[in-house]
């Protein structure tokens, strides 16, 4: 598995998708390539929104795939606003919670997260 890769999956509404966009261009510049699919990747970004109850439920789903294999998950978007520490609490498996104002610091927070740093 290599690090510097990510895989996202945008779930929920329009401006989701937008952001995913920019997510996509601040990880490039940080040097992370985008993979297709979860499989092999380093950074798992789970892009949502806390409007439609089955895009949460489907994060919340995929999140237990992820215990005990070394990638830096992340759930952004307005279910990240919305849940916040609970998703850190609830999910050892969840290293990044990022609303959407706070997208232009996720680079950031994902390279802690790979240091080590504190969730």
């Amino acid at each position: 598995m290599n690090s510097k890769t990510f895989y996202i999956e945008t779930m929920g509404c329009q401006m989701n998708k937008l952001d995913s966009e920019l997510i996509v261009g601040q990880l490039n510049r940080l040097g992370y390539e985008q993979l297709s699919g979860a499989e092999g990747a380093g950074v798992v970004i789970y892009n949502t929104c806390s409007v439609r109850q089955h895009a949460e439920d489907k994060v919340i789903s995929k999140i237990g795939q992820f215990r005990g294999q070394g990638v830096v998950l992340a759930v952004v978007g307005c279910m990240a606003e919305r849940l916040g520490q609970k998703l850190l609490d609830d999910y050892s498996e969840v290293d990044v919670v990022c609303a959407p104002g706070m997208l232009h610091k996720l680079g950031d927070m994902i390279e802690r997260a790979r240091q080590g740093h504190e969730r």
